[in-house]
């Protein structure tokens, strides 16, 4: 059995970065065709449904990057299960394949169900993040930017962003417990906690920003670990 569960774990590893990175990169190609101008502009002409509508072709580019690898984790998990099947099981020769109709349609349902999940927690973290500017106030330029860093995130997690930032411009001691903060700040918060040292607001954009990329990070790491095993368990 432990010879199973190697192999079994090799496979999954294998399958844990490549999905941490199609996830990570789908985001970063949507990131990237839009501009802060172009949001910003958007938000004074149109309003906050315009600036939604950038949204729309979202879960293509999650599919584009995370489908192929999906199906590739699938595809040799099957292989992997079919030659760990007892002697005699089989009574003619079989190769998995994961364009087999049995398969396919399994697979397909699950592949658009994680997609439309992904968009979907990554839509409502960005509308809550949206209101949260509007309540406070904020200029169009500080929407755009909020807007796209927020791509990715869910509504806890970017709550979570917001919260740390509130933490460090009170200077509140709980932002050095902050589980995903960058460490190497540490030193800088301790001494504006005690008054020792003052925090710029670049300084503090710096952090929240470290804070944000980690979160996005960790929930990549959380949805490849998920997949992975879950290509085995199909």
């Amino acid at each position: 059995m432990s010879s199973v569960r190697q192999r079994i774990d090799f496979v999954a590893s294998k399958f844990e970065p490549r999905i941490q990175r199609a996830f990570l990169a789908a985001f970063a190609s949507i990131k990237s065709r839009l501009t802060l101008i172009e949001i910003e502009k958007l938000f004074m002409s149109g309003g906050v449904s315009a600036v939604l509508a950038l949204l729309n072709t979202m879960n293509d580019q999650i599919a584009s990057d995370l489908v192929p690898e999906l199906n590739a984790a699938v595809a040799e998990s099957g292989r992997l299960s079919i030659g760990l099947l007892p002697k005699g099981v089989l009574l003619a020769p079989y190769a998995f394949n994961v364009l087999d109709p049995s398969v396919s349609s399994v697979v397909t349902s699950h592949n658009m169900a994680l997609v439309q999940e992904i968009g979907a927690s990554t839509r409502l973290g960005i509308m809550q993040n949206i209101r949260a500017n509007i309540i406070a106030g904020n200029n169009p330029r500080k929407m755009a930017r909020d807007f796209r860093d927020t791509l990715g995130l869910t509504t806890q997690q970017e709550q979570a962003v917001r919260n740390y930032r509130k933490m460090l411009v009170q200077r509140d001691k709980r932002a050095l417990r902050a589980k995903l903060r960058d460490k190497r700040f540490d030193s800088t918060v301790r001494g504006a906690i005690t008054g020792k040292k003052t925090l710029t607001s670049a300084q503090i954009d710096n952090m929240t920003d470290r804070y944000r990329q980690r979160f996005l990070k960790y929930r990549s790491e959380v949805i490849a670990r998920t997949e992975a095993l879950r290509a085995m368990s199909m």
